[in-house]
């Protein structure tokens, strides 16, 4: 009986044991599946991830580091007009430097070697502007234009690149197909008043035509009249077009390439070299470029490293704690004053000089009715300070415009070349007047209905 029940024991002991190991074995196959489950899981996420993040846009910032980093090219400074002037300032001279305006409706491109001219020092005196507006992409698909570039740059269908002398379109071999597309681009650019903000040159939106044109007089037909209408303008295209139309390659592509000649600037040699800049922000600004150009040549004699006894600096004369702070916080929205660098930079004197006189013109003295006693004020403001001048006609600004608006033109510049307190601003208006008519018959129709535009 004892055999018998140890027998059974053991039997039972056994049984016990393959079941036990056959367990461990189930539960070991089933932990490796959920394991191997488990990895296929995060590597099929990881693999999602990545095809996010490839289609998710390109910042503009990162896009144009990105081309940067791919297509350097030492010869081209590149000046962000939207980011606060120090950023430009600081970049070093390069007499053989292209300024390339880049601009939120304008994409960053390699400039081939054949349009490389000799150009701008950003820090000292310029000698020969060049301005490259670049049109924006065909494409409608911003995602897929941004991918395009970062992978490879492409050219737009419309470059445009503005010299003192002249300026060279090329147009993409389908363009080139649209003979009225061309003759569309090459007429807008010699009327249009906005030549340097001007970036939609296969655009049917009409010009304004009661502006004066940025190449006014500058642009002689093939019959050597000075091209003013449409008309004129459209002819003259029709000819570059079927004339003096050549085929060049870049990046490996055929482009249309055609050049307007300019004649001679009418300005005097002095004020050559800084004609693209008045023009740009007198237009930006919507000032008469005679007055900017008349107080140029008043405060500094085209001197872009002058420097007064009041510590005024550069071409329009900036004081970094009076005009330059007001520019910098109640145009650029920078709460800080423009350091020496930037007032010595020839176009960042000028765009600060010329946007101060806005500053007067549009918004101090916006109660004056009459264009002309106002521009009186402005000269003398600009001189010698906003708060001696409307004392000069009451207790308070209100009070003062009320009373200026009373007076004639006339009667004012009496009041302010006999009362001022200051003998230098007495001179300085009637110094300012009479060489500003001298570059209005220079530059020709003036921009008057610029001023009443804003």
């Amino acid at each position: 009986m004892l055999a018998k029940l140890t027998t059974l024991h053991q039997s039972s002991t056994s049984s016990h044991r393959f079941w036990f190991k056959t367990s461990v074995v189930f539960l070991g196959l089933f932990w490796a599946s959920g394991y191997a489950l488990a990895q296929l899981q995060q590597r099929s996420l990881a693999t999602e991830d990545k095809v996010v993040q490839a289609a998710m846009p390109v910042s503009e910032d990162n896009l144009v580091e990105s081309i940067g980093a791919s297509n350097a090219t030492p010869s081209i400074a590149k000046l962000n007009l939207d980011a606060p002037p120090e950023v430009n300032a600081n970049a070093e001279p390069n007499d053989n430097a292209i300024v390339t305006l880049a601009s939120q409706a304008m994409h960053v491109n390699t400039v081939e070697s054949k349009l490389a001219t000799p150009t701008v020092s950003t820090t000292d005196a310029v000698k020969d502007p060049v301005v490259e507006l670049v049109a924006a992409p065909a494409e409608n698909n911003v995602a897929v234009a941004i991918e395009q570039a970062v992978t490879k740059p492409t050219r737009p269908p419309v470059f445009v690149a503005i010299h003192n002398d002249m300026i060279t379109f090329e147009f993409s071999a389908e363009i080139a197909k649209q003979q009225t597309a061309m003759m569309r681009a090459l007429a807008r650019a010699m009327l249009t008043d906005q030549l340097f903000q001007e970036d939609q040159w296969l655009s049917t939106q009409p010009l304004n035509l009661q502006a004066r044109p940025t190449l006014y007089r500058r642009v002689l037909d093939h019959r050597h009249d000075t091209v003013t209408t449409p008309i004129q303008a459209h002819a003259y295209a029709q000819f570059l077009i079927q004339r003096r139309l050549d085929w060049v390659e870049r990046q490996g592509q055929p482009v249309a390439q055609i050049r307007i000649p300019l004649s001679q600037s009418n300005l005097p040699a002095a004020a050559q070299p800084y004609e693209a800049y008045v023009l740009r922000y007198a237009n930006e600004y919507k000032i008469s470029p005679a007055l900017v150009f008349a107080v140029m040549e008043v405060e500094s004699n085209f001197n872009p490293r002058a420097i007064s006894r009041s510590n005024a600096m550069g071409l329009m004369q900036i004081k970094d704690y009076a005009a330059g702070l007001d520019v910098y916080q109640k145009v650029d929205g920078i709460n800080q004053m423009p350091s020496r660098n930037t007032l010595f930079n020839p176009e960042q004197n000028i765009r600060i000089g010329t946007a101060y006189l806005a500053l007067l013109y549009h918004d101090y003295f916006a109660a004056v009715n009459d264009a002309e006693t106002r521009s009186a004020l402005v000269i003398a403001a600009y001189n010698g300070g906003l708060n001696r001048v409307w004392p000069l006609f009451g207790n308070d600004m209100e009070s003062a415009m009320w009373q200026v608006n009373r007076l004639s033109t006339a009667q004012v510049k009496q009041r302010i070349s006999q009362q001022h307190s200051s003998a230098e601003t007495r001179n300085y208006l009637t110094k300012v007047l009479n060489t500003q008519a001298h570059y209005q018959a220079w530059l020709g129709r003036d921009a008057q209905p610029l001023l009443a535009a804003r």
